[in-house]
């Protein structure tokens, strides 16, 4: 009032305006007065008659975890279960299990909620590719502690006595075998295993006539060395090479898969087949006993039960021996029912072990349910600068369009197309 006084309204005091026009400040002494359409004084601003400024009120409730998880993100950015666990008046555990697949997803890698939107969207291929590599880690680590729980005398049998190294090359057929088996860090058992196969395919059988003794040591010695239960032998063994009884035997003790394709020589018409994916009894039903060889768990079942190197021959390989073979299926069956009725045998790791890889799939599920099956001509054109689109993708975007002249290549700097 006193500066009115003496020097008129702010809006019509010229040298005010003269002096700081350019100063960022002077739209804040302005607003002290209320002007007209025409720039005239109205009144003063509410600042000198009321309240303008109110502290901060933070919510101190939440009727559902959904609301809490809003005023989460509002006040802290993040989702913060202690805090919405605070807000709801309910534990953290049933704040999640409510929220979980639907608003929050866990994240494994970071040991961290995040909201769905977040972990739903971005580069999908990445995160599932990542996801899957966790679970092949987890599962191995459950298999692991399930064989050192149920089947202690077994897992020390396929653990015991396994070299550091491949054995020391005796000759040329030796080096070069070495060399492939160790490549599998840095080429992968894919690669590796497909090299391995062509080099055996081209062994000059006259200049190294003991080949066959050479293979069988490599390979059972690899096999001890590395995950053997998880092999499969017929992808990169020749088919000359599984006639070889010594190897044959090393090689079943590891994986008893093996026995069925040497079944199914001796025994033919008896049922059984090496493909496991399409055995079939003789009436058509679906065998069950070779299928569920493929969970490594149960194929140490198997071993636990077949406890001698003798008994297992004869039950395999023996002619006649189909009746031994059929009792040690019956034993199988009851003792594998046995484990999955009892709770006894599942420990607590195992327990969590189970519930993380269940989460994962879940997880993975989810991924799966919002990845693009096809990626239509105009959905390419928007996404031309994510990471996640196959060449393959590209590549049909062109010739859609019909640009033979158009070059599009995948840049590692930006990750962009």
């Amino acid at each position: 009032d006193g500066h009115v006084k003496r020097y008129g309204h702010i809006a019509a005091e010229r040298t005010l305006a003269n002096v700081f026009y350019a100063d960022p400040g002077y739209n804040f002494i302005r607003a002290y007065e209320i002007k007209d359409a025409k720039g005239n004084f109205v009144a003063k601003a509410d600042i000198f008659t009321e309240r303008t400024i109110l502290p901060e009120i933070r919510p101190e409730h939440a009727d559902t975890p959904e609301d809490a998880l809003v005023i989460s993100m509002q006040q802290k950015g993040d989702v913060d279960l202690p805090y919405m666990s605070e807000l709801c008046g309910k534990p953290v555990r049933e704040i999640a299990d409510e929220l979980e697949f639907t608003h929050l997803y866990f994240d494994d890698r970071t040991k961290t909620y995040v909201q769905a939107d977040e972990y739903l969207s971005g580069n999908i291929r990445a995160k599932i590719e990542d996801i899957d590599a966790q679970l092949d880690a987890v599962r191995s680590e459950r298999d692991a502690r399930v064989a050192q729980v149920r089947y202690p005398s077994a897992y020390a049998e396929l653990m015991e006595g396994a070299p550091a190294v491949l054995p020391e090359p005796q000759n040329a057929l030796e080096e070069g075998m070495r060399e492939i088996l160790e490549s599998l860090p840095t080429v992968g058992r894919t690669r590796m295993r497909a090299n391995f196969k062509e080099y055996l395919n081209t062994i000059d059988e006259a200049a190294f006539p003991d080949w066959r003794s050479s293979v069988a040591r490599y390979v059972v010695s690899f096999i001890n060395s590395v995950d053997g239960m998880y092999s499969r032998y017929d992808s990169w063994l020749p088919a000359t090479l599984m006639e070889d009884h010594a190897l044959g035997f090393q090689l079943m003790r590891r994986d008893p898969r093996f026995f069925s394709r040497r079944e199914d020589e001796q025994f033919p018409g008896a049922g059984f087949s090496y493909e496991l994916y399409r055995a079939q009894e003789p009436d058509g039903s679906k065998i069950t006993f070779l299928q569920e060889l493929r969970d490594p768990m149960k194929r140490l079942s198997m071993l636990h039960l077949m406890d001698t190197a003798e008994q297992y021959l004869a039950a395999c390989h023996e002619k006649g021996e189909t009746p031994e073979l059929s009792a040690l299926k019956e034993q199988y069956q009851e003792s594998l029912a046995m484990q999955e009725n009892s709770t006894a045998e599942r420990d607590e790791e195992t327990a969590i072990l189970d519930a993380r890889i269940a989460r994962m799939e879940r997880n993975r599920a989810a991924l799966e349910a919002v990845l693009p099956t096809r990626v239509e001509i105009g959905d390419i054109s928007v996404g031309l600068g994510t990471s996640w689109l196959k060449p393959a993708y590209v590549q049909e975007f062109i010739r859609a369009l019909g640009l033979a002249e158009v070059r599009v290549d995948y840049v590692e700097e930006t990750s962009t197309w």
